[in-house]
């Protein structure tokens, strides 16, 4: 048996598996008064338990007793986790164990019943993936159920909408243009888009300047690049406060209406210290805004803070429970409103776990274009600093737009994902459900042959799933 990626070949023997026979339905009827029996409303799979009766077997008790504490280390989880049987070697069920029933221990095995609860009662068999690079194809689902896919879009060229359909079904990202009515621009305009996996473009602050800001300090110390990403190993020295290295970098324009997005690691654990920041600057070095994660409290647990400040003085976004991970900090400002919005990043890039905020300047105390950005990492006097990195930053002019003019969602290189399991639509893994079209539905793959549509003829398309299994 195989167990979250684990083989459990070493811990026991099974001796029987029941929950796998034939399928299980809970029916939904009604009552109707006067009418003979009663009315059928449909059915639906009910949730899947597994009993395993397994057998921990070792040379005498000591190793019994030591499997089963390794056992129990192993099946403690938090989620559904995928699970294999060995007689069943190209399919994997989704559960989580539930209770063990115990049974008889002797000197040289122990019996017992393992209850595993699947919230998801169908099996699945191995991924399957296909590219296309037409607007119209085929799908061919061989499991006994429908199938929930995965699509991605490679975008070829600028668009201002994607949609996928059955030919009954649809969902839309986006809004299509009218050519009578409406004109496609651009939203955004880049005018930076760096990974920090070099220091071109950038250059050091200078020893002893002072950030004077809520989330600064002093300059000192130097980064290193990582894999890929800046980091520190000499943050200076301040008996007095928070210190640490910073690199700066000037923008081709200075921005009234912007977009900043920065990318960062904060790996924060009991007794470190540490500020992540970014800071926008005016052409004068005066501080317009500032944000990032701090960690700032010596205690046991994780205190991590995500905080945005205006001008040295308005906290207009402070969060606490991002920790031990990485992070996509956004401000935008378009005309006095500004919209601070923070993600947890999974591996694979995408985004989850979002927070906002927004603050109107109605007093336009905070209004001055930006022209500069400084990368700016710190501990404070003598504690251990946190494990920090800066990953990327993007800087973007938000255009005004007309109301006959419909932004374009995505361009050249960007990818689109109809995300059909989790039911979310992301665009370069950001959750775009916000501009989602009305009407548009996750719907499935039907058992056998699915024609699908993806408009407009501007795609390279890859769509992946598990057939399921009843």
């Amino acid at each position: 048996m195989n167990f979250n990626g684990i083989d459990l070949q070493s811990y026991f023997r099974i001796i029987s598996i029941t929950g796998r026979g034939v399928a299980e339905y809970e029916l939904t009827t009604v009552d109707v008064p006067k009418m003979p029996g009663v009315y059928y409303a449909g059915k639906k799979r009910p949730s899947r338990i597994i009993s395993v009766e397994i057998q921990v077997r070792g040379e005498n008790r000591e190793e019994i007793r030591k499997k089963i504490d390794e056992l129990n280390g192993i099946l403690d989880v938090n989620e559904a986790v995928p699970i294999i049987f060995p007689d069943e070697p190209d399919m994997t069920y989704f559960g989580i164990p539930e209770f063990a029933d115990e049974g008889n221990e002797y000197t040289f095995k122990h019996n017992c019943s393992l209850t595993i609860f699947c919230p998801d009662p169908y099996k699945y068999g191995e991924e399957q993936s296909h590219g296309f690079t037409s607007d119209i194809f085929t799908v061919q689902n061989e499991g006994t159920a429908e199938a929930k896919p995965i699509i991605e879009l490679e975008v070829l060229e600028p668009v201002t909408f994607a949609l996928i359909s059955n030919g009954e079904e649809y969902n839309l990202v986006g809004r299509p243009v009218d050519v009578d009515e409406n004109e496609p621009v651009d939203e955004l305009t880049s005018i930076l888009n760096k990974r920090l996996d070099d220091f071109v473009g950038f250059s050091d602050v200078a020893a002893g300047h002072t950030f004077n800001d809520p989330l600064g300090g002093i300059v000192a110390g130097k980064f290193q690049l990582g894999n890929g990403q800046w980091m520190v190993t000499d943050y200076g020295t301040n008996p007095n406060g928070w210190h640490g290295p910073s690199k700066k970098t000037s923008f081709s324009e200075s921005l009234q209406d912007f977009q900043i997005d920065h990318y960062i690691t904060q790996l924060n654990f009991a007794g470190q210290l540490g500020k992540n920041v970014l800071f926008l600057e005016d052409e004068n070095n005066n501080i317009v805004a500032s944000l990032g994660a701090v960690d700032k409290t010596i205690a046991s647990g994780y205190y991590n803070k995500i905080q945005f400040y205006l001008g040295g003085q308005k906290l207009m976004f402070d969060f606490e429970g991002f920790n031990n991970t990485r992070m996509w900090l956004r401000l935008r400002r378009q005309g006095a409103l500004f919209t601070a919005t923070a993600y947890q990043l999974r591996e694979d890039g995408t985004a989850y776990n979002k927070v906002t905020r927004t603050f109107e300047d109605r007093l336009s105390e905070y209004q001055a274009p930006i022209r500069q950005a400084s990368v700016y990492m710190a501990t404070f006097k003598d504690y251990a600093a946190t494990r920090m990195y800066a990953n990327r930053l993007q800087a973007n002019r938000v255009n005004d737009l007309g109301a006959n003019q419909i932004p374009y969602i995505a361009e050249f290189g960007d990818k689109i994902v109809f995300d059909f399991v989790n039911e979310v639509i992301l665009i370069n893994g950001e959750p775009r459900m916000d501009i989602k079209g009305f009407g548009g539905s996750f719907f499935k793959l039907a058992k056998g042959s699915n024609q699908l549509t993806v408009t407009p003829n501007s795609f390279n398309t890859k769509i992946k799933y598990r057939p399921p299994f009843l």
